[in-house]
């Protein structure tokens, strides 16, 4: 079964933020955000280790956080995931 991911642009005045996680084999998890505007021109970024909580939900939940406040500190009030 194919899923079909495809990426859209946000209307103009709203920020696209599209972010992952990749698990390594040393017992860390990496965070990674971009922030795109309605051109797909990146307007900022952010990739981070954070140690694995021996949970796939927990590193689901922690990633959507980080995710959060990066958008909130840089003050993006207008944004769609």
């Amino acid at each position: 079964m194919r899923i079909n991911n495809r990426l859209f642009r946000p209307v103009p005045h709203l920020a696209k933020v599209n972010f992952d996680v990749v698990f390594h084999d040393l017992g860390e998890v990496g965070v990674g955000v971009m922030v795109c505007d309605t051109h797909g021109m990146v307007l900022a970024s952010m990739s981070k280790q954070i140690p694995f909580p021996n949970s796939v939900a927990k590193v689901e939940v922690i990633a959507a956080v980080k995710v959060v406040n990066f958008a909130q500190e840089g003050n993006f009030s207008s944004i769609v995931f």
